[in-house]
């Protein structure tokens, strides 16, 4: 009850925040409203596991408000999303969700910026609301990220960056463990090349369940480079201590190849991290993630949009977790008007368990969107 508390007040601060803007700061305010009414079709919406399957469609409108305001070298902006989901078969799942976000980022000199912000978000689908790629039990979940970071530039090729993060993750569910990231990391990056960037990352974190708590610390060497106008690419690997593992280190990775074409961009990515395993245990997990995306311009008004990935979590030290999904989805979007967009889509997700926690989860969905977006309101 109390973490609830702190997540509805921090969205009751963002409003406020947001609604003072205008009044203390003058007229740099924009604010850019949009609409979006969907029709889904989804296979498994209580997310249950093989055989025990319901399928319905779901009618879901959703407005959101995006303020910016900017004043020279600072900014404020944020946004709030809140989307009413109405169930045509099993209208007792009917829901509101909600996502807002506020981040504020000052220049104190010419070489030291600071910016902060805060998350909150409320949806009963643990694929979004934790991002591990393991889909639990459908039960409200809400998580709130509160992040502070700092930027120090120490030369004209070196800057030294410092970023704290909290994490609250709240289930509803009794059997799901609730879990609280705290982490502090610390980078040194050096320009070697107008293309090349080479840098250093300690990360420590804290995970604290219900019960019990786990630790790590982190070291990664990193580069990133702009191979051509079009193609770049970015890595970093190193190793993470884990004090309260037999094994004790874990070997981490994260990759990205992005490269453009006349009509479209291509991405590749793989990461290997250690996090929590959705609520399913009071352990640590090694998340793998192996992902691709297209994106394609066919024509002035119509583009289309190809993602996909494989995921691997298991957990530590236990391996009561074992699980493996994959996701895919593609989506065409149509420019009608400036105002309108209409887009259609499928997407595919399943998910195997074979440790002792969690089950085989399958769902399928197909979307039709329309969204409406008016001109910016500058105030």
């Amino acid at each position: 009850m109390f973490r609830k508390t702190k997540a509805l007040l921090c969205l009751n601060i963002i409003f406020m925040t947001l609604n003072q803007v205008d009044e203390a700061m003058g007229e740099n305010l924009t604010i850019t409203p949009s609409l979006t009414v969907s029709e889904r079709y989804e296979s498994n919406v209580f997310f249950r596991g093989e055989g025990r399957e319901e399928e319905d469609f779901i009618t879901t409108v959703s407005p959101l408000f995006d303020v910016l305001y900017d004043f020279k070298k600072n900014y404020i902006k944020g946004f709030y999303n809140f989307n009413s989901n109405f169930y045509s078969r099993n209208p007792e799942l009917n829901f509101m969700g909600h996502t807002g976000k506020i981040e504020m980022e000052t220049e104190f000199s010419q070489n030291l910026s600071i910016s902060v912000s805060d998350t909150l978000s409320y949806t009963p689908d643990s694929l979004s609301a934790v991002g591990t790629g393991i889909q639990t039990s459908r039960t409200d979940i809400i998580s709130n990220t509160t992040s502070a970071s700092a930027g120090y530039i120490i030369s004209n090729l070196t800057s030294l960056n410092l970023t704290i993060s909290d994490r609250i993750l709240e289930f509803d569910e009794p059997s799901l463990v609730d879990t609280r990231t705290d982490s502090a990391s610390l980078s040194l990056d050096y320009s070697a090349s107008p293309s090349r960037t080479v840098s250093a990352t300690y990360t420590y974190v804290k995970f604290l369940f219900n019960s019990a708590d786990a630790e790590t610390h982190s070291l990664r060497l990193g580069i990133s480079e702009k191979l051509s106008p079009t193609l770049s690419f970015e890595v970093s690997g190193g190793a993470s201590y884990i004090p309260s593992d037999d094994n004790n280190y874990n070997w981490i990775i994260q990759s990205n190849l992005a490269k453009s074409f006349q009509k479209g961009t291509l991405s590749l990515g793989y990461t290997r991290n250690i996090t929590n395993t959705s609520g399913l245990t009071e352990e640590t997990s090694v998340s793998e993630r192996a992902s691709a995306g297209l994106s394609y311009i066919l024509s002035k008004s119509f583009n289309i949009t190809i993602n996909g990935g494989l995921s691997k979590n298991r957990s530590e030290p236990s391996g009561s977790v074992d699980i493996t999904s994959y996701s895919a989805e593609i989506a065409g979007w149509w420019q009608s008007y400036s105002w309108m967009r209409v887009g259609a889509g499928y997407s595919r997700f399943e998910q195997w368990a074979e440790g002792t926690m969690g089950e085989n989860v399958s769902r399928d969905q197909v979307f039709l969107s329309v969204i409406l977006t008016p001109e910016s309101l500058r105030i």
